[in-house]
């Protein structure tokens, strides 16, 4: 396997670890179903493929509107620290 395509499913499974682990297991369970001629094992396969491909796209989606109400919301940004650190202000109010 080439390094490009190893780093892409560690980026995937870093993003959806828990909808990829179903994904998995599922294409396990349906490769052994298949091969061994389990039907039940084959059924419970793809439909946790079904699963995993649901919990996907529930997370795209949820991931689109979270972005969609930031790109909305354009506030200005909050400052903790003065602009100038270092000035005080209330000692150059004193000399005037």
């Amino acid at each position: 396997m080439s390094q490009t395509l190893t780093q892409m499913f560690k980026l995937a499974y870093r993003k959806e670890p828990i909808s990829n682990f179903v994904l998995i297991v599922g294409a396990v369970d349906a490769v052994i179903g298949g091969v061994g001629n389990h039907v039940s094992l084959l059924g419970l396969g793809l439909s946790l493929v079904g699963v995993a491909i649901a919990l996907r796209w529930q997370a795209v989606q949820r991931r689109q509107a979270v972005q969609m109400d930031s790109d909305f919301s354009i506030d200005a940004p909050v400052r903790y620290l003065p602009a100038a650190p270092g000035v005080n202000l209330s000692q150059q109010q004193d000399r005037q």
